[in-house]
């Protein structure tokens, strides 16, 4: 089961228990633990609570990747050829981005190139004077990855969601490569449906990870005193309540530094 950290927080720790204890009175070994799925190869700063249950022993994935190693914006969608807001590139029907209203493009070709934030000032007066909404109209860099990718990064006033040189949101194709869909994935249904579809799914990456992981466990005769060999892994406490506010911090400061 895949889910928001804030599933493992001081707030639903008991229902998450409650619902454990109910695996483990039917047999079933229940770990869990917060993964950053940048570690399995995906392209993107996206932190998930993953929780498995086998009627056996098992160890949890294994996180594959050092920081060092993390695949970047621009390893993932820097071969892509430019394309202007709401222009469809003429080899591809998905690599397409919203078409922007002229204060919005305005706005973009203020901030500056590769990570830049929106400087004080320049778009909505409110955006000033919120605290909280450092990535509004922020350009993703090209040398780190992306922020979490959601429906919304269709939108450059969602997020930072918006190309790191190039004055427009994300595109289809962009958003797709930065969940790890595979090179060539074909979508079905309008723009917004398919960003819907591509910022809710699990990274396909980080899913056939823990495919692999799950397979080799269920072959595998893991002794029963030997489950605890990467226990490490496995949370046996609730995070803070303010854990989403950790990981914004966080990427905040991937982005500052």
């Amino acid at each position: 089961m895949e889910n928001v950290p804030e599933m493992l927080s001081k707030k639903y720790w008991s229902h998450f228990q409650e619902a454990k204890e109910t695996f483990e009175k039917a047999g079933y070994i229940v770990r869990q633990n917060i993964y950053n799925t940048a570690t399995f190869g995906v392209p993107q700063e996206r932190f998930r609570v993953l929780i498995i249950a086998m009627k056996k022993e098992f160890l949890l994935p294994e996180p594959m990747l050092d920081p060092k190693d993390f695949v970047t914006v621009r390893g993932a969608i820097g071969h892509l050829p430019s394309v202007k807001a709401g222009e469809i590139h003429k080899e591809d029907v998905f690599h397409r981005s919203a078409n922007h209203r002229d204060e919005t493009l305005e706005i973009l070709k203020a901030i500056p190139r590769n990570g830049g934030s929106r400087p004080f000032g320049i778009g909505p007066k409110c955006l000033d004077r919120v605290g909280g909404f450092y990535d509004v109209y922020g350009r993703l860099s090209w040398d780190k990855p992306a922020i979490t990718i959601t429906h919304y990064a269709r939108n450059p006033a969602s997020g930072r969601f918006v190309h790191p040189e190039q004055n427009r949101g994300l595109t289809m194709r962009e958003a797709a490569l930065l969940q790890s869909f595979p090179v060539g994935f074909e979508f079905k249904g309008t723009f917004d449906s398919i960003f819907k579809q591509i910022g809710e799914a699990v990274p396909p990456k980080f899913a056939s990870a823990v495919a692999v992981s799950v397979f080799v466990e269920l072959l595998s005769n893991v002794p029963l005193d030997c489950g605890g060999m990467n226990n490490y892994l496995n949370l046996t406490q609730p995070v803070s309540n303010s854990f989403s506010s950790v990981i914004a911090g966080l990427k905040r400061k991937n982005y500052v530094e």
